[in-house]
Order: structure tokens, then C-alpha cells, then sequence
């Protein structure tokens, strides 16, 4: 989260007198709450009424959804200077179309925020101009994605390089504007293509961020585009903000971005009859035989196909194997071990890094193999530990050697070290990384 916006949800409560608040002239938009002649909470009236719909605009992202959260459920910071800054906000811009029943598109209206009335009726070097700054915003987006913050730097690149752009929109907020734009593009071209072909299915995958500790379901639709497979994703939904994560919400929010007004409108019997299949993961939350995701979207189309994902049950069918091979589930468990090790030891990391040195030879940051990973992860950190073997022997040696080692961490790396010095152990995770990397392809081609 920015700073920003942790002024509204950080900061220490501020009360206004209700006079000095009145004064403001806000009170028509901004709600208040009166204790004792203090203002000491406010919120957005209008953006209260339609907080649902803001939320699952594509501009709406970051510090405008923690803004946006503060002032629908309430901010006890009672500031001119929230107020103004979240009347300024996009999301109030939304809120206030929104709430006159205005349905042009925000993303339509991207190029006259650029204080441009029409793209085709600039000059022709401006509007070539325009279109290499979108196109560098473009390639900013994509990944390995860039900061906001890196457009001046890529901008001031390319005027050094002698390329004629426009003055005044090199921002970062002219990045987000134009970002905005091509996503909005790009939303329009796949609901036409969902609109026009005869059948699609979807495909569904929760998450949990490991920060913010936020559910989020995201939704693709698979269609067939000239005889070949072609995937779109169509919404990254926020489940918080739509009830939580259980199979009524997320059958909603797939519901929600396929109504008129959704990411992709499709009429209601199109909908029904176009969908014909739906893939999840195997949580009794998607396949529960009464109440799951998947069954609920049955019920209405009995010749729904639910595909259980191909990735999960390969990954489990591995898991179930790797446990009747004890000599495979202890490299795991010796992989695991390190990791933890690093994670929570920046000294010995520190002496790894010193043997790498000495031995000049590269050092590689193990992965995490654990929990929810594919194969293809599993491979990764394997390779990734066998490059590293020669450094952590060195490095947790010398660490042992070292008089202010700890005896909890001695005693620790006391067994890793003989474990590591154990050429059985070396030749069994280099047998295990033979049989993934022969698996991992067929991870890879399901991945696709």
C-alpha cells in the first residue's frame, strides 16, 4: 500500500468543529457524524451507493481502492485535504456516472482526459507522438512489469535517443491514464469475441495475497478462435469486497461478469446456453456435490462438463507417489530444511554468499517448492540447490567453525552438514530432478 493511502487508514483520528467543517461546502456530498459539536467521521455518500459497482472497473486499482474503502465505510481522519483529494479521486468520478445512470464507458473517455477532444483530429506528428508514449506504457505493463514511477525515466530514454513526444505527459499519472485506455481497448475486443463464437468455458482459481491476506478469484474464458484454443482473462475479482470467499459469493461474482452491465455483457440466454463447461481446482468449495461453484452453474445447464484442473491433479497424483518413496520425500523434507534455514537466518545466508565469492561460482535464491507449486517449481529449486551444493557446504562449515554460532543453529547445521557431505543424499535428489524433469513438460504444455 502507498503512503497515501495509508494516511487515510493509519493515521490517528481528526475531529473538525462542525462549523469549520460546514464551511467547506461539502455536506451535500460528504456524510458526517456530530459528536458534541465535532465532526468525527465522514464518508462519500455517493460513492457508499455504489461502492459494488466501482470496485469491478478496471480503472479503479491501488491507493484508489483503499481511498475508496475509507470513505464508503467511514474515515475518522476529518481533513479538507482527504476530502478534496478523494473528490478528485477516479473512483468518485465513476461514482458520480454512475449514480446519474450515465453508461458511456470511463475507459471511452481515456483520450479526453488526455486533454485531447479527438485522437483523429490532432496532427499527425502529435498523434504519433501519442501513440509511441501509449505503446511504451504498453510494454511497462506487460511483464516483468515496471513501476508507474519508471515512465519519466523510459520517456527521458527515448528524447534522448532523439524521439519527438509529447511535453506534458510524461507522469505517472498520464502512464496510468494510458494504461486505462488499452485496457479498456482490450476488454471491448474480448467481449466481442466472447459475443460473437458459438460456445466457451471457464476457468476459475482463488488466491490469498500474502500481505493484504485478500481473497481474490480470478476468471478466464476459453473460446475457440479459428480452430485453435485461445484464452482471455476477464476480471480479477475481489472477493472482500463482494462477501468473502465461499461458493454462493464466488458464483455471484462469475454471474456478475456476464450480465448486461459485466466485463463481457452477455444476454441471459447467452450466457446459459453458450457456457458448456467449467474448470477449478479440486476444493469441495468448486465440486461439492451440493452447494460447490461448479454444481450450482450445473444446476441451470445439465450438460455442463466440470474439469477438475489438470495441473492440480497432476500435482497430486506426484505428491501421492513421492510419499511411497521415502528416499524422495526425505529430499523434499532436507529441501524444505534449507529453506527454512535462509529464511530465517540472514547470518548464514550472509556466509553463503562470502563461499560463493571464495569459490567463484554463482549463487542461486532457493524457491519455495511448498504448498501450492507445479512441478515446474519443484524442478526449479532442485536445479537451484544442486548449483548452490558446493557453496553451502563451505559456507555452513564455516559457520560451524565460527565461535558465536549459536548451539540451537550448531546443532541445526551439525546435521545438514553431514547430510550435505553425504554423497547417497546427492545422488538421490540428483535421481528425483531426472524423473521432474522429465514430468515437467507435461506441466508446462497444461500450463499453456
Amino acid at each position: 500500500m502507498t503512503s497515501e493511502a495509508k494516511k487515510i487508514q493509519d493515521s490517528k483520528p481528526i475531529s473538525k468543529n462542525l462549523k469549520t467543517f460546514l464551511s467547506w461546502g461539502k455536506e451535500s456530498v460528504i456524510g458526517y457524524t456530530e459528536e458534541n459539536g465535532l465532526v468525527v467521521k465522514i464518508w462519500c455518500k455517493i460513492c457508499a451507493r455504489n461502492k459494488t459497482e466501482i470496485l469491478t472497473d478496471a480503472l479503479v486499482k491501488g491507493v484508489s481502492n483503499h481511498s475508496l474503502t475509507a470513505f464508503t465505510e467511514g474515515t475518522c481522519v476529518v481533513t479538507k485535504y482527504q476530502v478534496d483529494r478523494h473528490l478528485r479521486g477516479q473512483s468518485h468520478r465513476l461514482a458520480v456516472l454512475i449514480d446519474n445512470g450515465n453508461s458511456e464507458d470511463p475507459g471511452s473517455s481515456c483520450i479526453a482526459n488526455l486533454d485531447m477532444e479527438n485522437l483523429l483530429t490532432i496532427t499527425q506528428d502529435n498523434r504519433e507522438a501519442l501513440l509511441k508514449m501509449i505503446r511504451t506504457a504498453y510494454e511497462m505493463a506487460l511483464k516483468p512489469s515496471m513501476p508507474h514511477s519508471h515512465f519519466k525515466t523510459l520517456i527521458k530514454c527515448q528524447r534522448l535517443n532523439g524521439a519527438l513526444l509529447l511535453q506534458g505527459k510524461d507522469n505517472n499519472k498520464a502512464a496510468r491514464e494510458y494504461i486505462s485506455c488499452i485496457a479498456s481497448a482490450i476488454k471491448e475486443k474480448v467481449a466481442k469475441i466472447v459475443n460473437e463464437t458459438n460456445f466457451f468455458s471457464i476457468l476459475s482459481d482463488g488466491s490469498q495475497a500474502r500481505k493484504t491476506k485478500d481473497e481474490k478469484e480470478l476468471i478466464l474464458v476459453r473460446v475457440e478462435r479459428e480452430g485453435t484454443p485461445a484464452c482471455f482473462v476477464v476480471s480479477l475479482l475481489d472477493m472482500n469486497s463482494l462477501g468473502g470467499m465461499n461458493a454462493n459469493t464466488i458464483k455471484k461474482a462469475i454471474d456478475s461478469i456476464f450480465i448486461e452491465t459485466g466485463s463481457v455483457p452477455l444476454t441471459a440466454s447467452a450466457y446459459k446456453y453458450k457456457l458448456v463447461s467449467a474448470t477449478a481446482d479440486g476444493a469441495c468449495i468448486n465440486f461439492g456435490i451440493y452447494n460447490g461453484v461448479l454444481t450450482q452453474l450445473k444446476k441451470d445447464r445439465m450438460w455442463l462438463i466440470k474439469i477438475h484442473c489438470v495441473n492440480h491433479r497432476l500435482e497430486l497424483a506426484i505428491k501421492d507417489a513421492v510419499k511411497d518413496i521415502s528416499q524422495y520425500k526425505e529430499c523434499e523434507r532436507f529441501y524444505i530444511s534449507i529453506f527454512n534455514l535462509f529464511r530465517n537466518s540472514g547470518k548464514l545466508k550472509c556466509a553463503v554468499k562470502k563461499a560463493v565469492e571464495a569459490l567463484n561460482i554463482t549463487y542461486y535464491t532457493l524457491p519455495k517448492i511448498f504448498g501450492t507449486r507445479f512441478i515446474s517449481h519443484r524442478r526449479r529449486g532442485f536445479t537451484k540447490l544442486l548449483h548452490n551444493w558446493p557453496s553451502l557446504i563451505v559456507g555452513f562449515d564455516n559457520t560451524l567453525a565460527d565461535r558465536d554460532t549459536k548451539a540451537d543453529m550448531r546443532a541445526k547445521l551439525s546435521g545438514l552438514s553431514k547430510r550435505l557431505h553425504d554423497y547417497r543424499l546427492l545422488c538421490m535428489v540428483c535421481s528425483y530432478l531426472d524423473i521432474l524433469e522429465k514430468l515437467s513438460p507435461l506441466s508446462l504444455v497444461f500450463e499453456k
